[in-house]
């Protein structure tokens, strides 16, 4: 096949003009066969080409997967699945990430749980849970979480429950309880530190805060009922809000 110009293009890539057609190839492709050297090449190099072209092809998809942000192995293979490349393409091209370090799935774990530490209320459990859907390795998992020891639970949870309890002074002190410990518990926080913090949180007087609800909720509703209409849709507010009255 006689090959009768070449264009290098703005992608990085070359645009190689045969006799009968044209043929966008990767830089590394080119250096590979010393295609700026020749001038012809047979029917089965050009079969090499479109084979080693597309390799690359599945390669500079996975960089620019893992660019956006850090992704784990099974994240970028996933992709490239998905993607409809061939599966000794994806092989090639994952171990060939691994063996430059663009792929590491124990830093991807540190950096993963150090970022939900800091940005997020996720206790220990939720994150194991998130790598594990990540495809990290479960020995990877408990090593890095090994890390959210109790002592960092209880500080982070009593910044949580402490912000709670002021932004839900509506709210009786059971309800209000039984929502922090299912919201922390959905957190995969422990048991046993979301007990012992707990038991070291101030809560309001309830009576203080049934009768400053019961006000505020009876004088809104005035407005529009009365009489026994009025006390029963009080009393379904209050209860909703934890108090019987």
């Amino acid at each position: 096949m006689k090959i009768i110009k070449y264009k290098k293009l703005k992608s990085g890539k070359y645009l190689i003009q045969f006799e009968n057609g044209t043929l966008e190839i990767y830089e590394e492709t080119i250096l590979k066969y010393g295609l700026l050297l020749k001038k012809n090449i047979t029917i089965e190099e050009y079969e090499f080409l479109i084979q080693e072209n597309r390799f690359w092809d599945c390669y500079y998809t996975a960089i620019q997967y893992i660019k956006i942000r850090s992704r784990s192995t099974y994240e970028v293979r996933s992709k490239l699945v998905k993607d409809n490349y061939l599966i000794n393409d994806i092989e090639k091209c994952i171990q060939k990430l691994l063996d430059q370090g663009y792929l590491n799935d124990q830093n991807y774990a540190n950096s993963f749980f150090h970022e939900q530490l800091i940005i997020t209320s996720k206790g220990p459990k939720r994150i194991s849970s998130e790598l594990k859907k990540r495809g990290v390795h479960e020995e990877i998992i408990e090593k890095v979480i090994s890390l959210y020891d109790e002592d960092i639970q209880y500080d982070k949870l009593s910044k949580i429950i402490s912000k709670m309890i002021r932004s839900n002074r509506n709210k009786s002190n059971s309800l209000l309880q039984k929502k922090i410990y299912a919201d922390l518990l959905r957190e995969g926080f422990s048991q046993s530190v979301i007990d012992r913090v707990m038991q070291e949180q101030s809560f309001s007087d309830d009576s203080e805060i049934r009768n400053r609800e019961y006000e505020k909720i009876r004088n809104r509703l005035s407005r529009k009922y009365q009489g026994y209409e009025l006390e029963r849709k009080v009393k379904e507010q209050m209860f909703r809000k934890g108090f019987i009255i």
